[in-house]
């Protein structure tokens, strides 16, 4: 329940939607963190809609159920 911020460095690229489920910095960007940072202060019902959104697309993404139907939708097409 809480807005993830990650860098861009190969795999949160395939969890976040930055922006919309999370906020992605460039990985060594101090000027970026703290900009982060100072929307998270100024904008509190936004990173709040953000987090929950974030919070919506894990659960939907990856959680078991979600897993295996991906997994089994691989597989039905590779044989």
């Amino acid at each position: 329940g809480l807005l993830v911020i990650a860098t861009r460095s190969g795999g949160p690229e395939e969890i976040l939607v930055d922006g919309e489920t999370g906020w992605l910095i460039e990985a060594g960007s101090a000027t970026a963190i703290v900009a982060a940072l100072e929307l998270m202060r100024a904008e509190p019902q936004a990173v709040s809609a953000m987090a929950l959104r974030g919070k919506q697309h894990a659960v939907a993404t990856f959680d078991i159920e979600a897993m295996m139907s991906a997994y089994q939708a691989l597989y039905e097409k590779v044989l």
